[in-house]
């Protein structure tokens, strides 16, 4: 049994936009999984950048954390309103 409950994303590009923006986070429901152009806001940020107040480990799990520059790309990306692009 896990401790915190997994979330099971598909993350194909033709579901991954409708399972990570404006939805809530299986882990944390009082906040959504993307915020478009809100990044400190968005629970899948904090998952990647290990921030206060997540719920089990930091994202990616069991993988190498994600570099300066990528944590950035995605930033800007949510920052530009996270298109569906």
């Amino acid at each position: 049994m896990q401790p915190f409950p997994a979330s099971d994303l598909e993350l194909t590009s033709t579901v991954a936009y409708a399972q990570l923006v404006n939805v809530a986070s299986i882990q944390k429901p009082n906040f959504k999984r993307v915020v478009p152009g809100n990044a400190t806001k968005s629970y899948l940020y904090k998952k990647l950048t290990d921030a206060n107040g997540i719920v089990g480990a930091p994202m990616p799990n069991n993988a190498p954390t994600l570099s300066p520059a990528q944590l950035a790309l995605f930033s800007q990306w949510i920052a530009a309103g996270a298109p569906n692009d």
